[in-house]
């Protein structure tokens, strides 16, 4: 999710990789507003980091654009799940049930034709849809159902949200959750140096690994 201006994010709580959003469920989100370059008539890909504080069937939305039209990444009933608007709602789910309190790398793709969802890089449920609604002048909103009624709001942590304007294959997908797993915080790390030898004593001859 590009950002052109400079963000400034107040009270961020600790997220995957430094600050992420938190939301309590109770009507916090983010309005992204709506721009055209978040409204996509063919395909597109949303993708995110999100850390449940609780599982329990109270519905919240993710990332979402659009109530009668758009998409939203969603949180329901136990699972995760993908919905599109095409002549009504299509929805996939990941049929397992995640952990409260633990991170999950989840995606949802429209190719086109078909939608998908992923869950720390594994496939779930692909449905056929064909075109999906025009959801033009729809804003987009993190942590929230939708920005058009402001319901179903998000109860956990939101972090590196992505997205994208083309289908990412399921390879990309997988390495992205990969990659991701490697990430480390800068300021996590220290650089020790040893000043017993110097540039007259050198070192001693043999293999350094």
């Amino acid at each position: 999710l590009t950002n052109y201006a400079t963000p400034i994010v107040y009270n961020a709580t600790e997220g995957r990789y430094g600050g992420a959003f938190e939301f309590d469920g109770g009507g916090d989100y983010v309005d992204c507003g709506s721009g055209d370059s978040l409204i996509f008539t063919g395909a597109f890909t949303v993708s995110t980091w999100v850390n449940l504080n609780v599982i329990d069937s109270n519905p919240g939305g993710i990332v979402s654009n659009g109530h009668s039209s758009g998409y939203i990444l969603f949180y329901a009933s136990n699972y995760f799940k993908f919905y599109v608007n095409s002549a009504g709602w299509k929805i996939v789910k990941y049929p397992t049930t995640p952990t409260a309190n633990q991170w999950y790398h989840v995606v949802g793709r429209y190719d086109g034709s078909d939608i998908t969802i992923y869950v720390n890089g594994i496939q779930g449920e692909t449905l056929s849809v064909g075109s999906i609604t025009d959801y033009s002048g729809v804003a987009t909103g993190i942590g929230v159902y939708s920005m058009q009624r402001k319901e179903m709001y998000f109860n956990g942590l939101i972090d590196e949200v992505a997205i994208y304007n083309r289908s990412l294959s399921s390879d990309e997908i997988y390495q992205q959750y990969v990659s991701n797993l490697n990430k480390y915080d800068t300021d996590k790390w220290a650089l020790y140096v040893n000043q017993s030898l110097n540039a007259s004593d050198g070192l001693p001859d043999g293999a350094y690994t």
